[in-house]
């Protein structure tokens, strides 16, 4: 039984092989099939409904007029109508279609699982989110404009044998075999890029901030444009690879670089990217490609492979031009250029130093490290590297390294400040530390988990941390303090997995995106004003004295909605 949209009429479908409208006249209008209707709804302006039965879908004015019939050939999960009078239907095939009623067009979209649920799916009251419960496990929900994989509730311990949306369309209610009933709040981020089937290991803003790219473990690159339509997905890789990609300086091509052995050049033009090149060659695709690096120039492009080779490809800007094979680590590598030179580190220990001559030629090889290098980078004409033996150390030209302690855990990541001098590391020891020059490091504590990512913002004043805690913080100075903000919390409902792994700052430092395990990336605010503009769109309310302080920490308590 379902009320139109105005509550003054009803529409029934019967096991009877009927379908009845019942008007405020008192009238009753009964459809006949086959079989039972599988699903009926009204468009939101309530002046026709829909019947879906026997492979098709009848569109029936509520007043006089004609009827019009859509055909399908995959079994019909549910139906709903959009705010501009389109019909969306989702099907066992994978597919969810839009139909324009007028004409009986329509085009469609994968939406991953779908043939998995049990008794249809539900759509929300806008028709942009669809819920469905798969024979044992969480429920799954879907999003109309971002087709992909579903986000699975996780946190009941038995099947999800319901679930609902409230009419606002912002939480779900689901009941369980476990004799339990959630409630779950599906609108508490501001940005949600979702779509891959698995974690996200790479995620960074194009040099213009009008794109994003992420690169999963389900073998895919999506570059997601900034505007809010779709994002283009870039395949190639084997599904389950773990991938990297990178955009080229000026934003115009991405490389990508897999487990799998394979590395991409593609072209970013429009409508769609070109593949430009499949790399390495045939005879030298042997090795998991474990690190890319592009040169601040954009014509060299360093790949490296878990079997100790580097390969260094010259381009031009619609193809790649030759390719030398340079010495690394066998297994885990870092890389970082210089303008004229290379660095090269990872599991041996050892930083690498090839000059970029006609051909490179290693001109030095650092040690001193006693454990695997993660992370290296320039600072000025110092090189600094951060290894698992819990240091970092900086390498000056004429001088023995300097070495920085303080870490108790390996440290996953190191970047430089723009005045580049000042120093900032990650660590699985909980922490990231700020080193200024010839100063005492400044520890950021907060995090209860190894801190994976740790970025300074484009101009210095900001620090973005992520943590296999499952939250993200940005840091600012106040009083002459780090002191930090809580984002809003970025697991995914009831996620197995909320570990953040990667993200960072937009260009211009207005946005801070981060991305992890649960496969979802998303992107914040940096500014106080934008923070909490986001939290008055998120919750509609004020902030309540507990949700202000965990937020924004000791900052003086102000309307959230103004």
């Amino acid at each position: 039984m379902l009320w139109s949209p105005d509550g003054s009429s009803i529409l029934t479908a019967a096991s009877d092989a009927t379908a009845r409208l019942w008007p405020p006249d008192g009238r009753k209008i009964v459809r006949t099939y086959k079989r039972s209707p599988s699903a009926v709804a009204f468009a939101r302006d309530g002046r026709s409904y829909a019947v879906a039965a026997d492979r098709a879908i009848d569109i029936f004015p509520v007043g006089p007029g004609p009827a019009r019939r859509l055909h399908h050939a995959a079994p019909l999960l549910g139906l709903a109508f959009t705010a501009d009078g389109d019909l969306v239907t989702a099907h066992s095939d994978w597919k969810l279609r839009q139909w324009d009623p007028t004409d009986g067009t329509s085009f469609s979209s994968e939406f991953l699982h779908l043939h998995e649920v049990l008794g249809g799916v539900r759509f929300s009251a806008d028709a942009d989110l669809l819920i469905g419960t798969p024979d044992g496990g969480g429920a799954y929900l879907w999003q109309r404009s971002r087709p992909g994989a579903p986000l699975i509730l996780h946190g009941h311990s038995a099947s999800v044998v319901t679930a609902r949306f409230s009419a606002d369309g912002r939480r779900v209610l689901t009941g369980s075999a476990d004799g339990s009933a959630r409630r779950w709040h599906i609108t508490d981020d501001p940005d949600l890029l979702r779509g891959h089937d698995a974690g996200i290991e790479h995620a960074s803003f194009a040099s213009d901030a009008r794109r994003v790219v992420t690169a999963s473990m389900d073998g895919t690159v999506r570059v997601w444009p900034r505007d809010g339509k779709p994002p283009t997905v870039l395949r190639g890789h084997r599904e389950g690879s773990s991938v990297l990609a990178a955009f080229s300086p000026d934003g115009a091509r991405l490389a990508t670089a897999g487990s799998d052995g394979l590395a991409r050049l593609w072209a970013l033009g429009e409508p769609v990217p070109t593949l430009l090149a499949t790399l390495p060659a045939d005879s030298d695709r042997e090795a998991a490609l474990v690190a890319l690096e592009w040169h601040p120039r954009g014509d060299l492009l360093a790949l490296a492979g878990d079997d100790g080779r580097v390969h260094l490809v010259h381009t031009l800007p619609d193809r790649p031009v030759r390719t030398d094979i340079l010495t690394g680590p066998v297994g885990d590598t870092t890389l970082a250029f210089a303008a004229d030179r290379l660095i090269v580190a990872g599991a041996d220990r050892k930083l690498r130093v090839w000059r970029l001559a006609e051909p490179p030629v290693l001109s030095d090889t650092l040690e001193g490290h006693t454990d695997l290098v993660r992370a290296v980078a320039l600072a000025g004409p110092h090189i600094v590297s951060a290894s698992d033996d819990t240091t970092v150390r900086i390498w000056s030209p004429e001088a023995p390294p300097q070495v920085l302690q303080g870490h108790r855990g390996a440290i996953s990541q190191i970047d430089v400040h723009p005045d580049g001098a000042t120093l900032l590391t990650a660590s699985a020891d909980g922490t990231a530390r700020v080193w200024p020059p010839n100063a005492d490091s400044v520890v950021l504590a907060g995090h209860t988990d190894a801190v994976w990512l740790a970025a300074w913002s484009p101009d210095g004043a900001a620090i973005l941390t992520a943590s296999a805690d499952g939250t993200a913080r940005l840091w600012s100075l106040r009083h002459g303090e780090w002191r930090a903000t809580l984002l809003p919390q970025n697991g995914a409902p009831g996620s197995a997995d909320s570990t953040l792994w990667t993200g960072g700052f937009s260009p211009d430092g207005r946005l801070a995106l981060v991305a992890g395990a649960d496969a979802i990336a998303r992107i914040f605010p940096v500014s106080l004003a934008d923070q909490l503009a986001a939290a008055c769109t998120r919750a509609g309310a004020d902030m309540s004295p507990d949700q202000w302080t965990r937020s924004m920490g000791d900052r003086p308590p102000r309307p959230t909605c103004p």
